[in-house]
Order: structure tokens, then sequence, then C-alpha cells
């Protein structure tokens, strides 16, 4: 498993790296996915997730779900175009799991999607996954000209709401640029 200044990237995941959402092919064909680490920790702690229905139609860039923490709202968009065939309905109920266990317990939705192949075209997996969200974190970080407290890689702790403190213009700045929002 790949880790970008504590944030995880798994192996056996594809990701939309500009939207910082992850997909998992399930058996039946299905396309599962979830926020990454990158993403709630740019979110902070959520406080509400609102999907759409399970029958309802996804546009590829488009959203299956809003998100919310307590200084950001906003869309968690699909690559996969589809049929939203289940929700996460333990999320709705308890929005932390996508901060707790975000490739796990906090997956959002799942997509039946009957050109899943065509859409996995503009995901990254691997070597480029981790690259690309380096250069993002990367950016990311250079917005804060602050100092900042001791991070995973230099022995602190990973930080889990990197704009907690910062005003709701600056979040809201950031939301554009690094969710596509």
């Amino acid at each position: 498993m790949a880790n970008v200044r504590g944030c995880n990237l798994p192996d056996d995941l594809l990701y939309d790296v500009d939207n910082h959402i992850w997909y998992r092919e399930m058996p039946d064909g299905n396309v599962k996915l979830g926020m990454t680490t990158v993403a709630t920790a740019m979110a902070g702690q959520l406080v509400a997730f609102t999907p759409k229905k399970p029958g309802r139609k996804v546009d590829a860039g488009k959203s299956c779900a809003t998100v919310e923490s307590g200084k950001w709202v906003g869309p968690a968009k699909s690559a996969a175009a589809g049929e939203i065939v289940a929700v996460n309905e333990d999320l709705v109920n308890k929005p932390a799991l996508a901060n707790d266990d975000p490739y796990g317990e906090g997956w959002l939705a799942t997509v039946q999607s009957p050109d899943a192949k065509t859409n996995y075209r503009n995901l990254l997996g691997g070597q480029l996954a981790r690259w690309w969200t380096e250069e993002a974190v990367g950016r990311l970080h250079s917005k804060f000209m602050m100092p900042m407290p001791a991070l995973a890689q230099d022995g602190g702790e990973a930080v889990n709401d990197l704009t907690s403190t910062m005003p709701n213009a600056d979040v809201e700045a950031i939301a554009k640029e690094f969710f596509l929002a």
C-alpha cells in the first residue's frame, strides 16, 4: 500500500485523483466507490452524507452523493456512469465512518456501469496514482505558508482536518481547486 504524507492509497484500487475518489470493481461487475484518505483529511470530520437513491442514474463526472464536514459541503463525483445500485446506509447514519475507514466501512455507493472499462480509462492506479497524489498534496501543503505541526513523514501524526482553522473563503477556494467543486 502506498502512503503519501500519511494518506494511504491501497494498491488494488483505481483512483480519480482530481476528485479524490477510489474505485473497486466488484465480482458482479459493479463498481464500489469512496473517498480517499486525502479527501477525508482535506474535508475534515464528516457530519453528513446524502447519497442519491438506488435506481437513480449518474453520469460520469457528476455527483452520486453530497458530503458535508464542519466547513465544507460538496459533491462526491462518480467517474463511472450508470445506475446507483447500493448506497452505504451505515455512512448515512454515521458519516464519520468515511474518516475512520475510508477504504472499508466508509464506502459511498455502488454503481452498475455497463461501460465501466471505458470509464476506467480516466482513472489511475499504482505508481501513477501515487505520483499524482503526491503532487496534489504538495500543492495543498504549499497553500499553508505558516509553520505546520509535525506530520507523519517526519515523526508526527497525519493531520485529519487541514481546514479546521481556515477562514471559510479559503476553504471554498481549496475545495474548488482540489475537489473540482
